[in-house]
């Protein structure tokens, strides 16, 4: 979503993914250059769609070691921490996935059966529109081509349904169809969104009247972001958009909204409309501190420290450590738990987290001193690990 500019040539070049934003939003496609939009969150996503693409690669669902996972997750993640879910939900889907579409998750041994297709995992697929000096792109996770037809599939990670708009309305696999039916020469399409930590599908198909209907559809979007590119529109879209704290338009609706707050008192809203703007009021405030939360943070990466002699506190950089169970160890860890907690208790911990155990410990009758002696057992088998994290925060001078 770049605005690429030669001397005589200046061409507007769009993901797929943003096409759903742009309909609200034409200036959302001049946002992508102004910071990133990467957080932790964006980052488990990647990480997830790394360990499935392996998964369909090799045909059956892989263990972490097999799957590389813990060099994956140091890789993509860096210094921020992996959260505790995400492994198994990868593996649960995994799982899940195969059995219920084995013959698309378990394609490379698709011939088995006397089919002939074609699988591409992370495939870069693009259309041009010259007329509008415009070209659109999308990353397809999984591409399946038939003789007769081709199907898409996307991993999604959203931890709410909520955030998926419908697979019949969605822009972003519209295009994808559209761009893999032309690439692979077909005239039929199926597209699926493939929800992570909810183990459910969704499925859109299309003929090659609707191919037709849905690539115009495509054409008025990428036709109103040339036209009206870097005019951007303020409304609720803007509550989940990652680049609204990289928008001008947007920065400035929220400084006036945040002035809300000066004329509530602290008692409950009168009506709908008081509630309605309180409501978008926190929000605002909400996106002002996160601002200042980063601008201090750049302070400090710049000056060092700040000091309040007050207090005799200063803000700063430091390291906090945190144990966990080594990603890869998983499987003889749960087996050790068993030994000592039992089946059923094992299971409460099927996270296989240190903080998982520590719950299901304080949930069943064994006495909280237990945790203390397994974590040292733990260790002894060199089944935990110590990892340190950076973290800017008030300190004693």
């Amino acid at each position: 979503m770049t605005m690429m500019t030669s001397s005589n040539n200046p061409v507007l070049t769009l993901r797929s993914s943003s096409l759903d934003r742009i309909k609200l939003c034409a200036g959302y496609a001049s946002l992508s250059q102004r910071g990133s939009t990467e957080n932790v969150n964006t980052k488990t996503g990647t990480l997830v769609h790394a360990y499935l693409e392996k998964c369909i690669n090799a045909g059956k669902v892989l263990n972490a070691d097999e799957a590389d996972w813990e060099s994956d997750s140091k890789k993509i993640l860096g210094e921020d921490p992996e959260p505790e879910d995400a492994y198994v939900n990868a593996v649960s889907f995994a799982n899940w996935f195969f059995k219920e579409y084995s013959s698309i998750s378990q394609a490379n041994n698709y011939s088995k059966v006397g089919k002939e297709l074609e699988v591409y995992c992370e495939q870069e697929m693009s259309l041009d529109f010259p007329g509008l000096n415009a070209k659109l792109s999308g990353h397809c996770d999984v591409v399946i081509v038939y003789p007769d037809s081709v199907t898409v599939v996307d991993w999604k990670y959203y931890r709410s349904l909520d955030w998926l708009p419908p697979v019949e309305e969605n822009s972003q696999l519209q295009a994808y169809a559209v761009m893999a039916a032309k690439k692979f020469g077909k005239k039929r399409a199926k597209v699926c969104i493939a929800s992570v930590r909810h183990c459910e599908t969704f499925w859109d198909t299309f003929s090659p009247q609707k191919l037709l209907i849905v690539e115009s559809k495509i054409n008025n979007i990428i036709e109103e972001a040339a036209k009206n590119y870097g005019k951007y529109t303020v409304g609720p879209h803007c509550d989940s958009c990652f680049a609204s704290r990289s928008c001008p338009e947007y920065l400035d609706h929220s400084a006036f909204l945040a002035k809300g707050f000066q004329w509530w008192d602290g008692s409950a809203p009168k009506n709908n409309e008081e509630a309605l703007y309180l409501l978008r009021a926190q929000k605002a405030a909400e996106v002002r501190i996160d601002s200042a939360k980063a601008a201090i943070t750049q302070y400090v990466e710049d000056e060092g420290l700040i000091i309040d002699y007050s207090s005799r506190k200063k803000y700063s950089k430091g390291k906090w450590s945190k144990k966990e169970i080594y990603k890869g160890k998983k499987g003889k860890t749960l087996t050790l738990l068993k030994d000592y907690l039992g089946k059923d208790c094992a299971k409460e911990a099927i996270s296989v987290t240190l903080s998982g155990i520590k719950r299901a410990i304080k949930a069943s009758t064994f006495p909280e001193e237990l945790y203390r002696d397994l974590l040292e057992k733990l260790e002894e088998e060199g089944l935990v690990e110590e990892k340190s994290f950076n973290s800017v925060r008030w300190r004693k001078l």
